[in-house]
This record gives structure tokens, sequence and C-alpha cells, in this order.
């Protein structure tokens, strides 16, 4: 999925992708998270067709409905769902930096806690 800038149009695409124009009227942003939705998603599934390879027939998308509120709403959603996006990044990196920290933790413990036990190797050997 992804929102292709207008100065794009034109250029050739694979005969598995297919490219939705969006209204004018319509927010790209806005048609991008719709598309990435659970509804569309859950309408898409249930009319793929085929056997050994599955595809959807371009009409079906043509015929989705679109739930549209107003233009204002809309905006809203994208900006609601752009900060909820940027809280899950600043939360993935924080995750990570701790993990990151538990690990070093972890192998500070480690090598303190066997340090002691090899050098009483050392000396029984002795």
């Amino acid at each position: 999925m992804a929102l292709v800038p207008p100065d794009l149009s034109g250029f050739n695409v694979a005969r598995e992708v297919a490219v939705v124009p969006i209204a004018d009227a319509i927010p790209g942003p806005f048609m991008v998270y719709l598309m990435l939705s659970p509804y569309f998603w859950d309408h898409i599934q249930n009319n793929l067709r085929g056997i050994a390879y599955k595809g959807l027939n371009l009409g079906i998308l043509r015929d989705l409905p679109i739930p549209l509120p107003p233009l204002a709403e809309q905006h809203r959603i994208v900006a609601k769902v752009d900060a909820l996006l940027a809280l899950c990044d600043r939360l993935e990196a924080s995750l990570s930096a701790t993990a990151g920290t538990r690990r070093r933790l972890l192998d500070a413990l480690l090598a303190e806690a066997l340090a002691p036990a090899g050098a009483r190797e050392l000396e029984a050997a002795e």
C-alpha cells in the first residue's frame, strides 16, 4: 500500500498491482489508512477468487463501499492515526533500548557470577 505522488502518474506497474485513483476531494492519507484497515482487508479476503492463485477482481474493488465521513473528520482521523503511529514508533524504540540495557546487565551479572568460579577452578588445579 502506497500513496503515489502525482509526478509519478503514468509509470508502469506490475500486473498484480492495482492503481486506485483517489478523488481530489479525499485526502490521500485517509484512503491509505482506510485501505490498511480491517474493514477493507476483511472485504478483500472475502472476495478473493481462484484456486492455486487467489486474486481480486478489480470490479469488486471498484464496488467496495467506502465510508466517507465529512472532510474535517477525515483530516482528524489522519492526524489521530499519525499521532498513534508516532507513539508506537517511540514505544518500539523505548522497548528496544530497554532490551539492550537488560541484555548488557545480564551479561555483566553473568560475567561477575562466572569470574569467581573460574578463579576457584584455577586455584584448585594448581
